[in-house]
């Protein structure tokens, strides 16, 4: 992993891009003065008193005694245990004051049950990360069937991918009745790892089959919740935008749909004759 690409991964463990830089930064040297902190690493001098304070809450840094402030990043091993120590008390915090809010709200959302919208049942996501949360929130509260359409390509990152296996895994483990219908990836340097990710799954249990295309992406869990992906097609970019619906009538029709399909499916094996 190159260097620089590390900043990225920093801002996944909750720093903001200027806590970043300004930690890394700070790893070049010994010691450094909040101005020459400023100007190595693009922090704006009125900000960077505020972004060392933060650094120094959250464990990355210590400020060295002395005539002048200068400040000292603490070594990586250390830094990140903190970093992800602080994180864990934070969300105990933020957990803690969800459920100190949540019967209040809870009543307040009772008066005005009357004037619910008729659409309620139907979410709207467009990013690929709230998308994958609540697929995984949907996977994690099944109780009897999952049904899936699964259709590259993947707008999340491998890593996110294997993730939700592992959440089929354990709902399987749950003895929830998983079945996957997986388009070929059109991909060749695609198709091995998606083996492996499909017989992963089906060694756990799942009903696994393979088909030249599929309509969608979809999910179906319970006959009562969907949730697909629809492309917005622009000039210049393909984009999805996927619904959420918890409405019965549309996921049994829904599954006729999948079963229909799943007829046509092939032992997902024959997917070896094209790596």
């Amino acid at each position: 992993m190159k260097f620089d690409d590390i900043k990225y991964k920093m801002l996944e463990l909750g720093l903001t891009d200027y806590e970043s830089k300004g930690y890394l930064s700070m790893l070049r040297k010994h010691d450094f003065t909040a101005t020459e902190l400023s100007r190595i690493s693009g922090i704006p001098r009125t900000r960077v008193y505020e972004i060392v304070q933060k650094l120094v809450l959250k464990g990355l840094c210590v400020e060295i005694l002395g005539g002048i402030k200068k400040y000292k990043a603490i070594a990586p091993e250390i830094a990140l245990s903190r970093l992800i120590e602080y994180q864990k008390a934070d969300f105990i915090i933020k957990e803690n004051l969800a459920k100190s809010i949540t019967s209040v709200l809870q009543n307040e959302f009772k008066k005005n049950s009357n004037n619910n919208d008729p659409l309620d049942y139907i979410e709207l996501l467009k990013d690929p990360k709230q998308v994958a949360q609540r697929f995984m929130g949907l996977v994690e509260t099944a109780e009897k069937e999952i049904l899936a359409f699964v259709k590259p390509p993947f707008s999340n990152p491998k890593k996110k991918l294997e993730k939700q296996t592992s959440k089929g895994v354990e709902a399987i483990d749950r003895n929830v009745t998983c079945k996957a219908l997986y388009e070929i990836s059109k991909d060749k340097q695609e198709i091995e790892w998606q083996y492996n990710q499909i017989d992963i799954a089906a060694k756990a249990g799942e009903y696994s089959r393979v088909i030249e295309s599929l309509p969608l992406k979809l999910s179906i869990f319970d006959e009562s919740k969907v949730i697909f992906a629809m492309e917005d097609y622009h000039p210049s970019e393909s984009r999805q935008t996927s619904l959420v619906i918890e409405h019965q009538a549309l996921a049994k029709s829904l599954k006729i749909l999948f079963e229909t399909l799943w007829e046509k499916g092939r032992d997902y094996k024959e997917l070896l004759k094209l790596i």
